[in-house]
């Protein structure tokens, strides 16, 4: 019985220590505090102090804790993207996240963090879900003009100016009483707002992922296709300049050959992956074919003139009033000038008819000849060229029988 009582009071003491210990332990947990700025587009300047029993929590987190209203747009991989705080930004979905950063022009929600060691505002190479902040640590976002790698920074305002410094309790002496006694606030300083300096962006932990082709990138003129693109772990997306997000497909009809562009901002490094479709322009219109045109003839070679005592010469041919006839030696020239006849060919005989043909001759008609059985009576048939031939041939022979006969006289 006396040892169940002691064991009752010594659970009661130890209940009462309990109560009396664990206000104190509660008093003595580690409270940390993050600031967080943000300057609107009228330089209007929103401070907020958190408090957080954590090691760290995400900026994300932060401005989630902050009270302030905020718009998301959510990507796999890539986390969280800023599209509105307050009143002023993108009502996503309705439009874009970056409703404003569709062309050369961008405005958006910048991030910044304060570098203790510069006192320094630093553009974010982190999105908001992927930078964790710590005890001491300073968010700030700015809403203006920039591009990938920077923006317009908020105003600089240090923690201490953020968050009041914590309350210390002492003890006050028994016995004295304290009059509670209003002590003065000096009004807020200006305080100089740095031109921050570029420095270089923490480097990501985690290999940015980026997958960028077409169904095919060879096409014929009109034709289309389309553009596909899977990003994992960066910050931003951008096609052609344009804000996109990590997962998209785009149908593209180029009507030329064209070079597209995918640039992704990881920790501050931009990378850029390109497709080039190929167009073919339009086959042209083929000519018609030329038409056949005739063959020409080609020229007959002569006819050769058979020689021998047996062969039969050709008709001699007509010869025209008009012909310039061998000349014949008149009378009057001497025997002695005159030139030595031709020999006549073995097989032909030169009639008078033959003669009186060739041309004139200024001396009295010869006496006939008999006529020969191989005379020419009649132009041998063929082409025009056979007919020269023969024709001046006839001539010449012409003209030795009437020198002949001249001669004989």
């Amino acid at each position: 019985m006396l040892n169940s009582s002691r064991l009752c009071i010594a659970l009661l003491c130890a209940a009462l220590l309990a109560l009396l210990v664990a206000p104190a332990a509660r008093s003595q947990a580690p409270v940390h505090r993050a600031g967080l700025v943000v300057r609107f587009s009228d330089d209007r300047v929103i401070t907020r102090c958190v408090e957080f029993a954590e090691e760290s929590i995400t900026s994300e987190e932060l401005l989630k804790r902050s009270g302030l209203r905020v718009v998301y747009e959510h990507h796999p991989g890539l986390g969280a993207a800023v599209c509105k705080i307050e009143d002023v930004g993108c009502d996503y979905p309705a439009v874009p996240c970056f409703c404003q950063c569709q062309g050369a022009e961008c405005v958006y929600w910048a991030y910044y963090y304060l570098d203790e060691s510069s006192s320094q505002w630093v553009y974010s190479g982190f999105g908001v879900s992927n930078r964790q902040v710590h005890d001491g640590d300073v968010d700030g976002w700015s809403w203006g003009a920039g591009s990938t790698s920077q923006g317009t920074p908020p105003p600089l305002v240090p923690l201490d100016q953020v968050c009041a410094p914590p309350a210390t309790h002492t003890p006050i002496p028994s016995g004295v009483s304290v009059t509670p006694t209003a002590t003065p606030v000096p009004p807020p300083t200006a305080t100089p707002v740095p031109t921050p300096k570029p420095t270089a962006a923490p480097k990501p932990t985690v290999a940015p992922e980026v997958r960028f082709w077409a169904d095919t990138t060879r096409l014929a003129a009109g034709e289309c296709t389309t553009l596909h693109w899977d990003v994992e772990h960066v910050d931003a997306v951008y096609l052609d300049g344009q804000g996109v997000t990590g997962h998209e497909a785009r149908p593209v009809c180029p009507p030329h050959t064209q070079t597209y562009e995918l640039k992704t901002v990881a920790g501050g490094q931009e990378s850029v992956n390109r497709v080039t479709i190929e167009v073919s322009p339009a086959p042209d219109t083929p000519l018609p074919a030329p038409s056949p045109t005739a063959p020409v003839p080609t020229a007959q070679p002569p006819t050769a003139i058979p020689s021998g005592d047996n062969a039969t010469p050709p008709p001699a041919p007509t010869i025209s009033p008009t012909a310039s006839p061998t000349p014949v030696p008149t009378e009057s020239q001497p025997a002695a000038t005159a030139p030595r006849p031709t020999s006549i060919p073995s097989g032909f005989t030169v009639t008078p008819r033959q003669v009186a043909q060739a041309g004139p001759v200024p001396t009295s008609a010869p006496q006939p000849a008999a006529s020969n059985a191989n005379a020419v009576t009649a132009p041998p048939a063929g082409n025009l060229a056979d007919l020269a031939a023969f024709g001046l041939t006839m001539t010449a022979l012409a003209g030795v029988g009437a020198f002949a006969l001249w001669w004989r006289r």
